[in-house]
């Protein structure tokens, strides 16, 4: 059996993927007489429930100040940064016209650092937001040298029919989230910051 999100192996007993932690779902036959509900109803009943209209009054908004990985990857860049300026430096006094090449490693890495930086100072000082919606789709982004590094991604639908795409900083989150799931997204600036899930 192949996990929904990053096509890992999953053995038949497991109820999660031991690589990107997404739960597995589990097929299982409705009775006949039951009937799916419309899309109208599905976000008439996130609208009537419970964790929507905490969230309308600004209660359950709480999510971090900044993601731990959105606060880590900014400081590996301040990190790499200040190692770069250093083997620059070093090149300069040395080896003569060599210290281009650690001198483009450290543009490179400023420029990284002031995304990151932006990225993480705009979602600290949003405003977190709370919206009826279906998880449409969810997937992974491998990147890295050897493609190590996991970047997850999930696609939300609204009730008018739009549907974005945000990062989710958080592995958690994402591992939680279902696709056709139906419930209240909380996002900050364009991160999924949280999502609280209504039963239908």
């Amino acid at each position: 059996m192949k996990c929904d999100s990053c096509s890992a192996d999953v053995s038949l007993d497991s109820t999660q993927c031991e690589f990107c932690g997404t739960y597995v779902r589990r097929d299982v036959e409705a009775p006949a007489s039951t009937s799916a509900a419309s899309r109208s109803e599905i976000f008439a009943r996130i609208k009537d429930s419970p964790q929507f209209q905490d969230a309308v009054l600004g209660q359950s908004l709480d999510t971090p100040p900044v993601p731990a990985s959105m606060f880590m990857q900014t400081g590996f860049l301040v990190i790499f940064c200040c190692g770069a300026g250093f083997v620059t430096i070093m090149f300069a006094t040395l080896a003569g016209a060599m210290w281009i090449l650690p001198l483009g490693m450290l543009l490179i890495g400023l420029f990284g650092l002031y995304k990151s930086s932006s990225t993480a100072y705009t979602y600290a000082t949003a405003s977190a937001i709370a919206i009826p919606a279906i998880v449409a789709a969810k997937r992974v982004e491998m990147r890295g040298k050897n493609g190590t590094l996991a970047h997850y991604y999930a696609t939300f639908e609204y009730e008018n029919g739009e549907r974005d795409e945000f990062p989710i900083w958080e592995q958690e989150l994402f591992g939680k989230l279902a696709e056709e799931d139906a419930g209240v997204l909380i996002r900050r600036s364009k991160v999924a910051a949280g999502f609280r899930r209504v039963a239908m």
